[in-house]
């Protein structure tokens, strides 16, 4: 996930003009501008879903219920999105008991 945070990052401040320093703000309405399905499919990957496993990841290694459901909430339109009915059943029990 790092390496490809990286690799979207090198792009923007290859594209950006030395007068002005990098920052998220301006990351983000670069994004926004991008034309190239590749790079917005691999954007969403990595800023989306792998950071959601990795929140997800952590929560259930330090016992943060607030983690595992942001996690979960994130992932979740993959469950739903595909017919995936066992992870559907999964979350939506794992939801009611956490909540």
């Amino acid at each position: 996930m790092e390496a490809m945070a990286s690799e979207f990052l090198l792009v923007y401040i290859r594209e950006i003009t030395e007068s002005s320093p990098p920052s998220v703000l301006d990351f983000y309405q670069w994004y926004l501008g991008v034309g190239n399905p590749n790079y917005k499919f691999m954007a969403e990957v990595v800023f989306t879903y792998c950071f959601a496993l990795h929140v997800f990841r952590a929560g259930v290694r330090r016992n943060n219920a607030c983690a595992i459901n942001a996690g979960k909430c994130k992932f979740s339109p993959l469950f739903f999105g595909l017919n995936v009915p066992l992870y559907m059943e999964t979350y939506i029990r794992d939801s009611f008991i956490r909540l």
